[in-house]
């Protein structure tokens, strides 16, 4: 369960931007952090945080530079403190480099992972307390994705419609997701349209991807303990 927690969890910009602004920045609607509730059984249980740090240089590429804060405690089952910094290659969206600090359950964690689209691989390197870094290199098709670029960067989210099915290839999964439908759904006093998206693949889960902002508004993980959401909080 904490793999795919840990995954699905750390799944956003300026106070406002240029007439070139970047597709993230658009997203953000001109807001400088996106915040999310960790919702289990019926209670709020943590916190996602999205912030955008705008663009950088990183091996010869232009990236988009995103900083994700979580923090997430279920009864006995499950206590994170999560900080992530994702680099995506600027025109694809395709991430190059992930780097994440973890709490999980008191034990320090440090992990990078290097992305070579080109060969199809990821360089990953871990440290855990004081015990020296292990180093592991994965295998996959590609192109490589990360989880939060299929949820925030949905390919072609600017003309989904039911009924369309995709694949996607995570460093240790693969993942199909279909538009369902496309309905409204009642975030905190709004009503607001939204694209429903069954994901398989490891675990089931469901997003609810806001038809205008392109973004979730909630998403739906169902595990051993119970049903897990992360909610759109700032609306």
């Amino acid at each position: 369960m904490r793999f795919v927690f840990v995954s699905l969890i750390l799944l956003l910009s300026f106070p406002a931007f240029a007439q070139d602004a970047s597709p993230i920045e658009k997203r953000f609607n001109g807001k400088a952090e996106l915040f999310y509730d960790v919702v289990s059984g019926g209670k709020k249980s943590g916190y996602v945080k999205w912030r955008y740090q705008g663009k950088d240089a990183l091996g010869g590429k232009q990236v988009d530079v995103l900083r994700i804060d979580s923090e997430a405690k279920i009864l006995a089952f499950f206590d994170l403190n999560s900080h992530e910094t994702i680099y995506l290659e600027s025109k694809s969206y395709l991430p190059v480099k992930v780097e994440r600090n973890l709490v999980f359950f008191g034990s320090k964690e440090v992990i990078t992972e290097d992305y070579d689209q080109d060969k199809g691989l990821v360089n990953i390197a871990k440290s855990v307390g004081a015990k020296p870094v292990r180093l592991q290199a994965l295998r996959q098709d590609k192109p490589i994705c990360h989880i939060m670029a299929l949820l925030y960067f949905f390919p072609a989210a600017e003309h989904l419609a039911p009924g369309q099915k995709f694949d996607f290839n995570l460093p240790t999964a693969k993942v199909h997701v279909e538009v369902k439908s496309l309905t409204k759904i009642k975030i905190g006093n709004q009503e607001r349209e939204a694209f429903f998206l069954v994901g398989t693949g490891g675990k089931r889960f469901n997003v609810w991807l806001d038809k205008e902002m392109l973004v979730p508004l909630r998403l739906e993980f169902l595990f051993p303990i119970g049903r897990i959401e992360i909610v759109r909080s700032d609306l």
